[in-house]
């Protein structure tokens, strides 16, 4: 006849271990999600900052361009980094790409627009990703505490032992 279970017996203690451990690598691969969460939205957001930046810089081109008088010799940008010498023959209308290989005539003004609705719709989506950001380093910080607990816990056992 075997002897009945006592409380705290090896066996017990060694299983209580184990599954706090246990939660211990689950805890702990939550964390490094949110983690990488975050990694990747502030690698969104940096990206959202340089596309504004960029665009900004365009609309200020256009709103230089009202100014630059006909016939006056530019640098035209042919690719990345590549321009070529050209004359301005009418600086009141520019060729926007609308997508899907079609350009279309605008005017300055009406290109501006256009770039003005693209910085307020990605300040939009930078200002959902803000949020979600800290979202989840809400949820991250009260993981990294719950971690904290368990572990503190874990040691306060093991000097008591």
């Amino acid at each position: 006849m075997t002897p009945p279970k006592q409380p705290g017996s090896e066996m017990d203690v060694r299983q209580e271990k184990e599954k706090k451990e246990k939660v211990l690598r689950e805890k702990y691969v939550q964390l490094q999600m949110f983690l990488q969460q975050m990694k990747k939205a502030r690698e969104q957001q940096e990206t959202f900052d340089q596309q504004i930046t960029e665009l900004e810089s365009v609309k200020e081109s256009l709103d230089e361009l009202k100014t630059v008088k006909r016939g006056t010799e530019i640098l035209a940008p042919i690719s990345g980094g590549l321009f070529i010498k050209a004359e301005l023959k009418d600086a009141e209308k520019v060729v926007v790409n609308v997508g899907a290989s079609v350009s279309v005539e605008k005017t300055t003004e009406e290109a501006a627009g256009l770039i003005q609705e693209q910085i307020t719709e990605i300040k939009k989506y930078r200002e959902q990703l803000h949020q979600q950001i800290h979202v989840v380093q809400e949820q991250t910080e009260l993981l990294e505490k719950e971690f904290k607990r368990i572990i503190g816990k874990e040691r306060g056992q093991e000097e008591g032992e």
